[in-house]
């Protein structure tokens, strides 16, 4: 799906934006919202996600649905083909109008299988078999949202009319773990932000809730039941929490500054040694070379043949 917005300047690439998180995050609503944003900035935005809806995507989809069967390690080898499609295709390629200067927001990209695949196979052979796709394009940066796996189940289960392949609390909790651990392992090569915008959210809910425990009983002045009124308002409070947690992802996904790590400074130990510049007068000390001891039997280094204590000569004799 593309959106056009204003116009990209000549020459100037776009931005890459991956979403990630276990099943039942909410990755597909911030992504939603994000475009929303980059709609109203007027920004040139293509979003996507993966498995794509291309006919290796399309098989996927059936296998994630319980329509097809296939070993692990061919699912994994299928979501890297797949992810190569999605860079690489002629009509749609996302590596193509990130180069042009449009901006790419897409639900998953590789850290999805390095985390959901390295459950079942070592995490070294899963980064090998999307290498190619990591080395055409690293997102600008991959954004995780980070929600409890319990949460997610609950989602999952309001939300769906059929669980998927992976959608189970355990599997969700072992993928959680394998996405923290991909994230420390590639920590010098990838920008990786993590939001927990859930957890402040909660916690001023809980305030909030707490607030309108010890106050609802007045409502009984009014002729109002307290126990209906503290249902209605915890509703209304409970969906504007969740409201909230939507609008401050979305803002943090798109005011996020990456920050470049300053090379350390090297100090000088070894003085220079080289000559002095033209300002520099000073003179420098020269070496003494000392000359070798010559013994009365030597000969004379003259040349004459003669022992020391016999030569006359000038050079080797001047205190003679």
């Amino acid at each position: 799906m593309e959106r056009n917005g204003q116009q990209t300047e000549q020459g100037r690439k776009g931005k890459f934006i991956a979403l990630e998180g276990i099943d039942g995050s909410g990755k597909s609503t911030q992504l939603r919202l994000l475009a929303d944003r980059l709609e109203k900035e007027n920004v040139d935005y293509h979003m996507t996600m993966e498995p794509t809806e291309a006919p290796i995507g399309a098989m996927l989809r059936q296998i994630l649905r319980g329509k097809m069967k296939a070993d692990n390690r061919v699912i994994a080898a299928l979501f890297a083909a797949d992810r190569l499609d999605h860079l690489l295709n002629e009509e749609n390629g996302i590596a193509a109008k990130v180069e042009n200067g449009t901006t790419v927001i897409t639900d998953r990209y590789y850290f999805s299988s390095y985390a959901y695949h390295s459950v079942d196979m070592p995490m070294e052979w899963v980064i090998q078999v999307n290498e190619q796709s990591a080395r055409i394009l690293r997102p600008t940066v991959t954004v995780f949202i980070d929600v409890d796996p319990d949460t997610a189940m609950e989602r999952i289960l309001r939300n769906r009319e059929q669980q998927e392949l992976y959608e189970k609390r355990s599997r969700l909790e072992a993928v959680r773990k394998k996405y923290l651990e991909a994230f420390d392992r590639l920590k010098e090569v990838e920008r990786v932000v993590l939001l927990r915008a859930v957890d402040q959210e909660w916690m001023d809910h809980i305030d909030a809730m707490e607030q309108l425990q010890e106050g609802i009983r007045l409502r009984a002045y009014a002729q109002h039941d307290p126990v209906v009124e503290y249902r209605l308002e915890g509703f209304d409070m409970f969906d504007s929490m969740i409201a909230a947690i939507r609008e401050t992802t979305a803002k943090l996904i798109l005011t996020v500054r990456l920050r470049q790590k300053e090379a350390p400074k090297r100090e000088q130990v070894a003085k220079e040694t080289s000559a002095g510049t033209a300002g520099d007068k000073t003179v420098k000390k020269q070496p003494v070379k000392k000359a070798a001891k010559i013994g009365r039997n030597d000969p004379c280094p003259c040349g004459s043949g003669l022992k020391w204590k016999k030569c006359t000569c000038a050079e080797y004799h001047k205190d003679s």
